[in-house]
């Protein structure tokens, strides 16, 4: 019943050689396995409308249904998970594990936040993790104050987690999608913005009002809200009863289906290898083991509480290390930050008041706020708790020196000494070691050594030309808007808490490349590194070409460099696209000597185009390459030009973009 009006598609068994215990060929008289091949068909024909033109599979064929998503074009982590089990059974009938690792691809470009969508991570501090929130059962008791003084735990496996995989990121699929951007928020994967309506799958979120909310009473909400949709605060002030309000992104993970993907990863490992063909899961295989190191999250007490014989939050005690650990998958895990550009981890400027703790008449027209009055003991929905707050705190958003102090003594990492910083007069060191890293005919980018101070550098200042151009928390920056062909001079001064200044550093000098030939968009290349290996016979990359411009680019006139030197053995190459979100047949390749005698740098991989258009603002999405010597010998790719090691997508300042016959990205050797 469930194939009326379905068009017929097509899956071929491609029977795998059995190589060891349990493997299972798909065998042409099977009728199991042929059965499922006309079912995988039929889900995979375009014409039955079950995936979006993004290949994301959508909840439901049809459009209105009462269930989790409140329309049927929304697809959940649950849906992306059962089509990765999908993927992984078409592997074990037929052989071919493309399908399965296209699954994990687009998953990773879509409903896995990018880096773009939690931009703020870093901010991010274990040791103070969230503040407390009530729960409520009805969507009246909405929204709910939070709740200061209520203690929190620290949170045990951040830390380790950036350190096994770099970054602060969370990896997780966010539980809910609009694929058809009905809602029109445009919260596409991979901007951390709000474009409006258009084509394409936006993030959202709803389910946050108490176990009663229906379907019906749901608000859909984007997860970056950044004011633009809702009320004066966004969506926000109907969840959360706050003295102010930070533009933010924030998901929610459901981790029963990152389970089951998980889960599929571990029986596609299983069937491939019976097959001998583990190899070719791998990296997908990588991704899930990642996602299984995250769903830690949902083992543990969403504020870090000690676990047992605890029903009121201010008697549950606030718990370290894995002492909260209850090891049972939760029902979700959420994490958030402050919207880049809204002050990073703070909610507001750090030493600006929330609100006067006591009625002040004033001609600003701001009123008295009870939940900055230290001695307000609340209402029902906080236990009629006091509200933590600090005793004289002036008007919103005056200087408070007595909160500034707090915050400082909070810091994480923590600030040597005391005080807040009221007390110190000592500046940083100046800055050293300053290198321009990458320039394009519009950026120049820049990074430095490391400051010291006796209380901890909280920024750095860029210079250009003595003037201030930004600010940066790390060593490292890029300025942007640049004129081609154009010498600009920089320096760079530290900035500790209590607003003292370094010296400058030394100047470094640099000109801009040459300007943007055909296309008119700022363009630039992310890489991560594929290889298992740099001294096997193969070097593997993934890059994605990205217009930052404001007008589209003509892909045709675009080449891409990556520079490598193959040492001994065949001076002949094989290249191979094996897969790419344009199609490997839009993606051309080949291998020419550079001429340069550069270390690293004796070749060149050159990728282009053969047609097409790059949006402003839009990506080509992953370019999976490989390249061989022809008579398949080692290279040793660690001195490599434009290698590097990152695993997950980065700016390359060393990988070329060249517009016509002019470099637009990138520095060349």
């Amino acid at each position: 019943m469930i194939a009326m009006g379905l068009t017929q598609g097509t899956a071929v068994a491609r029977p795998a050689t059995p190589t060891g215990a349990g493997a299972r060929a798909a065998a042409a008289d099977d009728p199991y396995t042929q059965a499922f091949l006309t079912q995988y068909g039929k889900i995979k024909a375009a014409a039955n409308g079950y995936f979006s033109p993004d290949g994301l599979p959508y909840h439901s064929a049809e459009t209105l249904m009462v269930e989790a998503p409140d329309h049927g074009h929304e697809t959940t982590s649950e849906a992306v998970s059962f089509w990765m089990w999908l993927e992984a059974a078409y592997g074990r009938v037929t052989g071919d594990w493309a399908p399965f690792n296209d699954a994990w691809a687009i998953a990773e470009r879509t409903i896995i936040p990018q880096h773009a969508d939690q931009s703020t991570t870093d901010a991010y501090n274990p040791s103070s993790p969230a503040t407390y929130a009530p729960e409520w059962p009805l969507p009246d008791n909405y929204p709910s104050a939070l709740d200061s003084s209520v203690t929190v735990g620290s949170d045990p496996i951040a830390t380790e987690l950036a350190s096994s995989y770099g970054t602060m990121d969370i990896y997780g699929m966010h539980w809910l999608m609009d694929l058809d951007n009905t809602y029109g928020y445009g919260n596409k994967p991979g901007t951390g913005g709000e474009s409006g309506p258009g084509a394409g799958p936006s993030f959202i979120n709803t389910y946050q009002r108490g176990a009663q909310e229906s379907v019906w009473e749901t608000i859909p909400q984007p997860t970056t809200d950044l004011f633009n949709y809702g009320g004066p605060n966004g969506f926000l002030d109907l969840f959360v009863d706050d003295a102010s309000y930070a533009k933010q992104w924030k998901y929610t993970n459901a981790p029963d289906a990152d389970a089951r993907a998980v889960q599929a990863a571990y029986w596609a490992y299983r069937w491939a290898s019976a097959q001998g063909k583990e190899g070719e899961i791998a990296a997908s295989v990588a991704k899930a083991a990642k996602m299984g190191d995250y769903l830690r999250y949902a083992m543990f007490d969403k504020y870090f509480k000690r676990i047992g014989s605890c029903t009121d939050p201010h008697s549950c005690p606030a718990a370290s290390g894995r002492d909260f650990q209850h090891y049972l998958l939760s029902w979700y895990y959420a994490w958030g930050g402050a919207a880049a550009g809204s002050g990073g981890g703070w909610a507001k400027p750090p030493g600006e008041s929330d609100g006067n703790s006591q009625p002040i008449d004033n001609d600003e027209g701001k009123g008295f706020d009870r939940m900055c009055d230290p001695t307000y003991t609340g209402n029902g929905r906080n236990g009629n708790n006091l509200t933590g707050a600090l005793p004289d705190s002036p008007l919103a958003g005056h200087w408070f020196s007595a909160q500034f102090q707090e915050l400082v003594r909070n810091a994480y990492p923590p600030l040597d000494g005391s005080g807040g910083g009221d007390d110190d007069t000592q500046a940083p060191s100046a800055p050293t070691g300053l290198t321009v890293t990458g320039k394009t005919s519009g950026s120049v980018s820049l990074s430095w050594s490391a400051s010291t101070d006796d209380t901890g550098v909280t920024a750095y200042d860029v210079y250009r030309a003595g003037v201030q151009v930004g600010s940066s928390a790390t060593t490292s920056f890029t300025d942007t808007g640049l004129t081609a062909s154009t010498a600009y001079s920089y320096t760079v001064k530290a900035r500790d808490a209590a607003g003292n200044v370094s010296a400058a550093s030394a100047a470094v000098s640099a000109t801009t490349s040459a300007g943007g030939g055909t296309g008119t968009g700022t363009l630039k290349v992310q890489y991560k590194n594929s290889d298992f290996s740099a001294t096997d016979n193969q070097i593997r990359m993934g890059l994605q070409l990205v217009n930052t411009g404001t007008t589209a680019v003509n892909l045709s006139t675009v080449k891409v460099r990556y520079w490598f030197t193959p040492e001994a053995g065949a001076s002949t190459f094989g290249t191979a696209c094996d897969y790419a979100v344009l199609g490997c047949g839009s993606v051309t390749t080949g291998v020419t000597s550079s001429g340069s005698s550069a270390a690293g740098a004796s070749h060149y991989l050159e990728v282009g185009f053969g047609s097409g258009s790059l949006a402003a603002g839009a990506s080509t999405g992953e370019i999976q390459l490989r390249l061989n010597k022809s008579d398949w010998s080692n290279f040793n790719e660690a001195d490599d030009y434009s290698r590097a090691t990152n695993t997950a997508y980065a700016d390359a300042s060393k990988i070329g973009v060249y517009v016509g016959s002019t470099l637009a990205w990138g520095t060349a050797p």
